[in-house]
């Protein structure tokens, strides 16, 4: 059989794990009121049980989809399509998958079927100033919905009657800062006393005071990353609280404090209160991973993060939008098909798999067939030649089928349809098909398509639709 050399360009997706690699390199994009972002200034980034991504700001709720950004803002003529109030805080996704809005003057509660917002609180009487956390929102492990207020304490949402009832809370704090449930369902709240405590779920939607942990300098922010526990100090000191026995123990010494932190590939990222952040390991040691990154954005100040599908991680920030962070992942790969390196180039004009193994049609070099394409490993591929007049009845093939009949459909630039059976190992060319004389003539094969009757449509370049019945 004639040997010739040939190059081949095949695209496929390359599926990653999610571990970090020293050399990993990774794209930035500034996403901003440019790209329909109502406001710079972001609060907090939020990813849905639908992938979506809501980023709530100082001026209106986003949703993006990947490609836009919609914006809800609040109106009074849009009546039950309005959100509360512009100034978001936090955002969070129940159980049935309505969004739930913390806003600085209320709650709203976000129907994505519907697309109507259900708002909470807003017509109460208020005191003349409002405060910044007037509202917390909290989901539980089960996905019911928290609200910790300044004016009625814990209260659960009834979903039933569309209304919040009183929990049983039996130390209410006066004022507060933050509350969140881990993955035992023991629900955290950190108070402005800087008293960070920990209760148990009782019956009835009742609550235990469990434990309360104090520090000389007062606790000022707690985070529930990675299911570990860890609050930070106003002396710039992060603990960690083990979730078996309770203690705590200190494992990071900071400059300054921070605003979030996030686990991303195997790191620690955490959010300078000032500007910049830093990223260390899982032993909290420091890292180069994401080295350029952190130079680029040393002088942003971050204030949330989140991850994002396909590992894209999500920052937002005070006064510079939203800035995307994903993998370079290099989507495509080159695969050569010369022999003795000899950097020929062939075009290819179809492909089709069988069994692992792939067969690619060239324009003038017949078809090339690479056994065990998708095998692990980095052996050479072993390929094998088909070619007029030995097997095709023309070299410059333009379309390849795998029937459901055990036979590959082969459209050729001659008179006619080749075919290889797959049982017999065998090429048939269009003379030896039975009754091909009785068609017209007709050549040129560009697409072939098997019915679910087993016939075959054939689309040809200046000879119209064909449509045979038995290729046998």
């Amino acid at each position: 059989m004639r040997k010739n050399s040939y190059f081949i360009f095949i695209s496929f997706f390359l599926f990653l794990k999610a571990y970090s690699n020293p050399s990993e390199q990774f794209f930035l994009q500034h996403l901003d009121n440019g790209n329909g972002l109502s406001n710079s200034a972001i609060n907090y980034i939020f990813k849905d049980s639908d992938n979506i991504i809501w980023v709530a700001t100082w001026d209106g709720l986003n949703m993006y989809d990947g490609t836009s950004f919609h914006v809800f803002n609040y109106g009074k003529e849009q009546g039950s399509k309005s959100i509360g109030s512009n100034v978001i805080q936090r955002i969070t996704e129940d159980k049935g998958g309505n969004i739930w809005i913390n806003t600085i003057e209320g709650i709203s509660r976000y129907d994505k079927h519907s697309g109507i917002f259900y708002n909470y609180f807003y017509n109460q009487h208020q005191r003349s100033k409002i405060s910044e956390q007037e509202y917390e929102l909290a989901v539980d492990k089960t996905g019911d919905v928290f609200c910790l207020t300044q004016k009625y304490g814990l209260i659960y949402y009834d979903a039933a009657a569309d209304a919040f009832r009183h929990c049983n809370l039996p130390k209410r704090p006066a004022k507060f800062n933050k509350l969140a449930f881990d993955e035992f369902d023991h629900l955290w709240l950190l108070n402005n006393n800087g008293d960070f405590e920990m209760y148990s779920r009782g019956k009835q939607h009742e609550f235990k005071l469990l434990h309360t942990y104090q520090e000389k300098r007062g606790i000022v922010n707690f985070f529930h990353v990675n299911k570990h526990l860890f609050f930070s100090t106003t002396d710039g000191q992060l603990f960690e609280i083990n979730s078996k026995t309770l203690e705590q123990r200190p494992v990071l010494n900071m400059k300054t404090g921070i605003t979030d932190m996030i686990y991303y590939k195997d790191h620690y990222l955490l959010a300078w209160s000032t500007k910049g952040y830093g990223v260390y390991d899982s032993n909290f040691k420091l890292s180069t991973f994401l080295n350029p990154e952190v130079q680029q954005m040393q002088d942003i100040r971050v204030t949330s993060w989140a991850l994002g599908s396909e590992q894209i991680l999500w920052c937002g920030t005070d006064g510079n939008g939203v800035i995307r962070i994903s993998p370079k992942i290099k989507s495509f790969s080159t695969v050569t098909t010369s022999d003795n390196g000899m950097p020929y180039n062939k075009s290819v004009r179809a492909f089709c798999e069988e069994n692992g193994n792939l067969w690619v049609g060239t324009k003038g070099s017949g078809i090339i067939k690479m056994r065990n394409f998708w095998s692990d490993g980095q052996q050479v591929l072993e390929k094998q030649s088909f070619l007029s007049p030995a097997e095709l009845d023309n070299n410059s093939i333009y379309s390849l089928k795998k029937g459901s009949d055990d036979l590959i459909y082969i459209g050729t630039d001659a008179k006619g349809l080749g075919v290889y059976d797959l049982k017999s190992k065998k090429f048939q060319k269009w003379a030896n098909i039975k009754e091909h004389d009785k068609y017209p003539e007709f050549g040129s094969i560009y697409a072939i398509f098997q019915d679910k009757d087993h016939s075959v449509w054939l689309g040809t370049s200046g000879y119209g639709l064909i449509h045979k019945f038995n290729f046998q």
